[in-house]
């Protein structure tokens, strides 16, 4: 009871943090409802009281000699690759089917790169030093880049000629540049066709075919034998009979069987029905000889009985299937038979389809080629004739900063220039097939087309304060014919590596926070998220990647925060479409990106803290280090002080052991305690009556675990004296 004099203190009173809503930092701790959260690191909101775990990064793929500033994913060929760009200007490929790394080109060769993919062919880089560019890579010739300067890898081959038995030379003369090659691909020569020439007699099951020489091997066929069955039945005599009732047919002899037919009657000017012919309705298999015929029933006049005589098939080899052609053959190999029974004498000659060159690949593009040069290019050798191809300059245009394929084109950007490919291919920079180029004059594109992205059926314009976009395009003539519509004449971004798409909605960062395109308006969908972007350092670009997690499809953005609490760190700013989150994986991360793989069929999250290529998020059992930091609640009375009695969490861990640390948070300070975890759900608590006091409390919970989820987390409080 109160001393006299004083006010009746209040019996206690319980605060419980649950049913979170989401993580807000655009308002102060004490300004939160006890259902937001200050700060949700490595915990994922999976439900309302559901906070678990992320996973933790995987070892680290491979590494490479240089510090990298930017990643891209490409799929060239049959592979998939994480592509990185760093800070001394070059480019590597590392591989995810064998983690091995190749540069893509030299030091000194990028400033500012940007990349996409062409059909799943080459990597199309732009760069305000190397240009529009691109690198190409095939198990059999390795990778190449190819630039201003040098012959386009895009070689036209017009016609594949016939007969080459051996790969022919490819020669590429002409221009004012050297050092130029490339290689041919043929055909495999091989047996197309087998035909009969003797069909023999006398084969019982179909002989195996046998083919010998030529040069080559695995071809292989079939052969098809005459069933020796029923060839034709011939009447010797129609007999003579009183009604019209046929006689029916039988066969007996010859060593085969399944031969089946009926009589046909008909008048006759005698007065008589006659046979008049046997059609045969099974032609049987397997005789050896022509079997008895056999008329027996109907009305025979005076035993006059029809008789009729067949014919039956030799067993001859008909016709000869191909079922593996084989390959190598420089001439026809001989054919023969066996098996096939006590038949014999059938004979065929095998026909080699003359082999066409089938591709044209370039092994070097060369240098010092002007974009006025026409190039010649030969097709000589290899035994066969008539095989031709085009090769020429790789396309001499404005460097930009950044480049994206739409509408089957390249569009690249770079100042107020947007300038893209015609209809023949991604090098095809010919105005009669509708290539073009456009000065953008708005005055809301303040400064210069910061990235081209295609996303959603739409080509995105970015500007330092605008955001445009292409719907559609069509040809008219050798025109390219589109509008641009501007969604945002004042927000934009200079980060083109912070645009994203996520559930077909188009998003960017910039240092505001970051805007999502939800139909033709741009708006904000971070604003909870203020307080970290007040503290990003911007000198590290923000990049944003594609996250799944827990089985719930999500969008990042890495950040370099200036923490208050520690030191820079690297930061995922997550999103799951409905909540804010953030996720480390590393202090120093300085590069991420989207990669997948067909084998997994999932979404892969790659990132690098400096030389390395390291897939993140992706190892559920690995401990991560968490932090919950619950809303500092009056609960209702700002005026009251009040004693901390007690406080504990509803906490599930998946498997094994560890601890968690409780801090109970007051305007006046903070108690930690540190509970032992086991598996499964537990409540722990207790306290020693002196976890503080102060108007306002909280809860911080952290740890490093895995498995883990964290449900609520709940405090006993008595009031005390007002104001104090």
């Amino acid at each position: 009871m109160a001393a006299p004099g004083q006010a009746q203190r209040a019996a206690q009173k319980f605060i419980v943090f649950e049913n979170f809503e989401k993580m807000n930092t655009q308002s102060v701790r004490q300004a939160l409802s006890e259902k937001e959260l200050s700060w949700l690191e490595n915990l994922q909101p999976i439900a309302p009281n559901n906070l678990t775990t992320v996973p933790g990064p995987l070892a680290a793929i491979t590494s490479i000699s240089e510090t990298i500033t930017a990643q891209y994913f490409a799929n060239i060929g049959t592979e998939d690759w994480i592509i990185s760009f760093t800070s001394v200007g070059s480019g590597w490929a590392t591989s995810l089917l064998s983690n091995q790394s190749l540069r893509i080109a030299s030091p000194g060769t990028f400033t500012n790169p940007d990349a996409t993919v062409w059909q799943s062919q080459y990597l199309l880089i732009n760069d305000p030093t190397a240009g529009y560019s691109a690198w190409r890579f095939t198990q059999a010739l390795g990778g190449l880049f190819v630039r201003q300067g040098g012959v386009s890898p895009n070689l036209v081959l017009t016609a594949g000629g016939t007969n080459y038995t051996s790969v022919p030379a490819v020669s590429i003369t002409g221009g004012s540049g050297t050092g130029a090659t490339a290689v041919a691909t043929i055909g495999t020569p091989a047996v197309i066709a087998v035909n009969v020439i003797n069909g023999g007699s006398q084969y019982g099951p179909a002989p195996t075919v046998v083919f010998a020489g030529g040069g080559g091997t695995g071809a292989a066929a079939t052969a098809i034998i005459d069933p020796r069955g029923l060839l034709y039945i011939s009447m010797t005599h129609t007999g003579r009979y009183l009604t019209n009732v046929a006689p029916a047919v039988g066969f007996s002899g010859g060593g085969g069987s399944g031969a089946v037919a009926n009589a046909q009657m008909q008048l006759g000017p005698d007065g008589f029905f006659h046979v008049v012919y046997i059609t045969p309705l099974a032609l049987g298999s397997g005789y050896s000889s022509p079997p008895t015929i056999t008329l027996t029933g109907g009305s025979p006049f005076s035993g006059d009985i029809a008789t009729a005589v067949c014919a039956v098939g030799l067993g001859a080899v008909l016709s000869i299937t191909v079922t593996n052609g084989g390959g190598g053959y420089t001439s026809a190999p001989t054919v023969s038979f066996s098996g096939g029974g006590s038949g014999s004498g059938a004979s065929a000659a095998a026909v080699v389809g003359g082999s066409a060159v089938t591709s044209l690949t370039l092994t070097n593009p060369g240098s010092g080629y002007l974009a006025s040069d026409v190039l010649t290019l030969t097709i000589s050798g290899g035994g066969g004739s008539g095989a031709t191809g085009t090769a020429h300059v790789w396309p001499f245009v404005t460097a930009g900063t950044t480049l994206a394929v739409f509408a089957g084109r390249v569009w690249l950007g770079g100042g107020n220039l947007l300038q893209w490919t015609g209809t023949a291919s991604f090098d095809d920079f010919n105005i009669a097939n509708a290539s073009g180029s456009l000065t953008i004059k708005d005055v809301d594109l303040v400064h210069a087309i910061t990235a081209l992205r295609n996303y959603n059926n739409y080509l995105f314009i970015m500007g330092d304060q605008s955001v445009k976009q292409i719907g559609s395009i069509s040809v008219s003539g050798s025109q390219t014919l589109f509008t641009i519509l501007t969604l945002s004449s004042d927000q934009g971004t200079i980060y083109k590596r912070s645009c994203g798409s996520f559930n077909r909605v188009f998003m960017f960062c910039n240092s505001n926070g970051v805007y999502a395109v939800l139909g033709s308006s741009v708006q904000k969908i971070s604003d909870d998220m203020d307080g970290i972007f007040k503290l990003v350092d911007f000198s590290q670009q923000p990049q944003a990647a594609l996250a799944d997690m827990n089985n719930i499809h999500n969008i990042a953005w890495l950040l370099r925060y200036i923490d208050p609490l520690a030191t820079t760190r690297s930061i995922l700013l997550t999103f799951t479409g409905k909540k804010w989150f953030v996720v480390s994986q590393g202090d120093s991360l300085v590069a991420i990106t989207t990669a997948s793989t067909l084998a997994s069929g999932k979404t892969l999250t790659f990132a690098s803290s400096s030389q390395d290529i390291t897939q993140i998020l992706g190892a559920p059992l690995t401990p991560v280090a968490f932090k919950a930091q619950t809303a500092l609640s009056h609960h209702g009375n700002a005026v009251q002080r009040k004693k901390i009695l007690n406080g504990g969490t509803a906490v599930t861990l998946a498997a094994g052991t560890g601890n968690l640390t409780m801090t109970y948070d007051t305007e006046k300070g903070s108690v930690t305690k540190v509970y032992a975890l086991g598996a499964g759900f537990q409540l722990p608590s207790g306290a020693s009556g002196a976890e503080g006091s102060g108007r306002y409390l909280g809860a911080t919970m952290t740890g490093t675990l895995a498995g883990f989820t964290l449900t609520n987390a709940a405090l006993e409080e008595q009031e005390t004296a007002l104001w104090t």
